[in-house]
């Protein structure tokens, strides 16, 4: 009977390709097993298994659905100093909580009681809208210079009134002790936010915006306080203000959903970003929280002081009550910690651009100058 034995250089090189085998029989012609002798086991053949389970593998992956993470982030490198998603929340809800919140119930009073809710939540609802396509486009290489220089230029700005608003703030909680100018409080809290803007990584500026929060909440539940003192009542109050003072109700709640700039530096320092657009991500779920908290902080700011409302909520607050002191002087801390977080986008920009232009070229010292 013919043998269809292999000769033992075959069987060498199909056993080197790799150490995960199968063991199968080889038949002869006649179907039965090949041996030289009838006493002897039947041939045991080595033949390799890896290229067939890679093969369906690659086949599977294939046919899998694209998820989102490998539509937008697919060539994202992995990064040093991420954030968590819960680091991105407390930073995204400390940067939309600015300090525009307190110019809510003037935005009520301007657009009406149920009318300011109905127009809160279409310029939100259009905002987020448009932070997922931001979030999305700012991807394509053809728009990131453009997105890149208007977010710069927007951020300095934004800078800039924070240093003044804390200033003033600080002015107006330690008057009862001293008569200095606003630029005197200027030139004291300059060299703070100089020392906080060192701040490089956004891993440590969440460790602020933590603290913003916390204290955001203090001084927001001493205004809840004094808010609730009366019992609500909207009786006398209109559902729709007039359409003249509509477009000063719509410019302040704009003015109010901040953030727009930072979203695209957190997104791009989280440790898994396809969480941040899903449709219960961290975009989605930060900018619902602080949505709800406005429409009660605007609705019941604007029952308790009606038409007498002021441009700042924290104005109508008792000028001579030490709390109310300590509110103004606490609302200054919260904008100095926030100060960081905003100043960290436009220097992320042009510390990324200078990185490119001048690689392998800058000392630590250099970026903190820069700074």
């Amino acid at each position: 009977m013919a043998s269809n034995k292999p000769t033992p250089s075959q069987v060498q090189r199909w056993s080197s390709v790799s150490s995960r085998v199968e063991l199968l029989h080889l038949p002869s012609v006649d179907g039965s097993i090949c041996s030289t002798e009838s006493n002897n086991p039947p041939l045991q053949i080595e033949i390799p298994t890896e290229i067939t389970e890679s093969s369906e593998q690659q086949k599977a992956a294939s046919t899998a659905a694209p998820t989102l993470e490998s539509w937008l982030h697919l060539k994202r490198k992995e990064k040093k100093n991420t954030i968590s998603n819960d680091q991105a929340v407390m930073s995204l809800i400390k940067a939309l909580c600015g300090t525009g919140i307190f110019a809510l119930p003037q935005a009520f009073r301007n657009a009406g009681l149920w009318a300011g809710i109905v127009l809160l939540l279409l310029n939100n609802t259009i905002a987020i809208f448009c932070l997922q396509i931001l979030s999305r486009r700012a991807q394509k290489f053809c728009l990131q210079i453009t997105v890149n220089v208007l977010i710069g230029l927007c951020q300095f700005g934004i800078c800039a009134a924070y240093f003044a608003f804390i200033a003033a703030n600080l002015q107006q909680g330690f008057d009862f002790i001293s008569d200095w100018s606003v630029n005197i409080y200027m030139a004291i809290v300059l060299p703070l936010l100089l020392l906080a803007g060192s701040l490089r990584y956004l891993k440590y500026l969440t460790i602020l915006s933590t603290a913003a929060n916390l204290i955001y909440i203090v001084v927001l539940s001493v205004t809840l306080y004094f808010i609730f003192q009366v019992q609500p009542d909207s009786s006398n109050l209109p559902a729709f203000q007039s359409w003249d003072t509509l477009p000063l109700a719509f410019g302040t709640i704009m003015f109010s959903f901040e953030a727009i700039t930072v979203v695209l530096p957190v997104e791009n320092r989280m440790k898994t970003p396809a969480a941040f657009t899903t449709w219960n991500g961290v975009l989605n779920t930060s900018c619902i929280v602080v949505t709800l908290f406005y429409i009660g902080f605007g609705f019941f700011g604007y029952i308790r002081y009606g038409d007498g409302i002021q441009d700042s909520i924290t104005l109508n607050l008792p000028y001579d009550n030490p709390l109310c002191r300590t509110v103004k002087i606490l609302i200054a801390i919260a904008v100095a910690f926030s100060y960081p977080l905003q100043f960290y986008v436009p220097m992320d920009l042009i510390a990324t651009f200078i990185k490119e232009k001048f690689r392998d070229k800058q000392s630590c010292l250099q970026k903190w100058f820069l700074r």
